[in-house]
């Protein structure tokens, strides 16, 4: 199943211009099917896990 980068962002409490940021690093897999950017919810739940653990690194 693919989500949007605003629903990613609204899942991840994150803005979408750090969704965007975190496709770029390659942390979110996304693909862009016509001017629509689609984001796999596996990887989401992935990216997730990583940034609350960056949050309790610190």
């Amino acid at each position: 199943m693919h989500t949007t980068v605003k629903e990613a962002a609204k899942r991840l409490k994150v803005s979408e211009l750090t969704v965007r940021n975190y496709i770029k690093r390659g942390t979110i897999l996304a693909k862009k099917v016509g001017n629509r950017v689609l984001i796999d919810t596996a990887s989401i739940d992935k990216a997730l896990f990583e940034v609350k653990s960056l949050k309790y690194k610190r």
